[in-house]
Order: structure tokens, then C-alpha cells, then sequence
């Protein structure tokens, strides 16, 4: 398995893991959590919430 860096809706240090045909990503921005999760190509399974992307620190809870 490899790894590949990238930004990914506002958040900077992001990871890709190269899994075949499942798209993952991992920031380390808020988390580490992974904040996208599809098969390769296709949309996000996850839910994006547009007035939270990029954000990190804080006293309130995200999904």
C-alpha cells in the first residue's frame, strides 16, 4: 500500500491510501479522520457539510 498527499475541500494535509477501487481520505487537519470514503470514481458515501469544510479546532462538535 501507498500513500499519496493532497487537499481535499479546504483542508490541507490530507492522505490517500491507493486501496484498488475504494477512493479513501484522511486528514490530519481535524482528526486524523477520514472525510471521504466511495469507490473510485464515483461520490463521497459521506456526508459533506458545506459550511464545515476546512474547518479545525474549536469548542463544538462537527461531523
Amino acid at each position: 500500500m501507498s500513500f499519496s498527499r493532497l487537499a481535499y475541500a479546504g483542508w490541507l494535509n490530507c492522505h490517500r491510501p491507493s486501496v484498488g477501487h475504494l477512493d479513501v481520505v484522511v486528514t490530519t487537519d481535524a482528526g486524523p479522520r477520514i472525510i471521504c470514503c466511495g469507490l473510485a470514481g464515483g461520490p463521497n458515501l459521506f456526508a459533506e457539510f458545506a459550511d464545515e469544510l476546512g474547518l479545525t479546532g474549536g469548542d463544538e462538535w462537527r461531523l
